[in-house]
């Protein structure tokens, strides 16, 4: 099991961004930290997600599905676009799950497959 964390301000880790069990890795809560608008707030998620799928060995072509959080589903088709955007063709099924007590978060599930590029310990 491979854990990487995300610093506070203060540098002490928050809490484990990413979690990989053997192939499977998956990126937890991820927070918007902007009060930008949803486009660029999904493109920071994305971003971040991506720099812990990295530190886990896995890659965003490993992505196999996202999950929004979203508290005003009007952001629904920005974030889509986003997520389009952002993996091409390699476009995973992502959910989009309304939580009225979230701005933005995100979580994803990668599986590694033996082609993928690998981090060494």
């Amino acid at each position: 099991m491979n854990a990487t964390s995300t610093p506070s301000s203060a540098g002490a880790p928050i809490a484990p961004t990413a979690l990989r069990v053997g192939p499977f890795v998956h990126v937890t809560r991820l927070s918007a930290e902007t009060e930008d608008d949803a486009s660029v707030q999904a493109s920071d998620l994305l971003r971040r997600a991506t720099d812990a799928l990295v530190e886990s060995g896995a890659s965003a072509n490993d992505v196999v599905r996202t999950r929004f959080y979203v508290g005003d589903l009007m952001h629904t088709a920005a974030l889509r676009a986003e997520h389009a955007r952002f993996f091409g063709a390699h476009v995973s099924p992502a959910t989009i799950v309304h939580e009225p007590s979230t701005t933005l978060a995100l979580d994803l599930d990668a599986v590694v497959s033996d082609s993928s590029p690998r981090l060494t310990p």
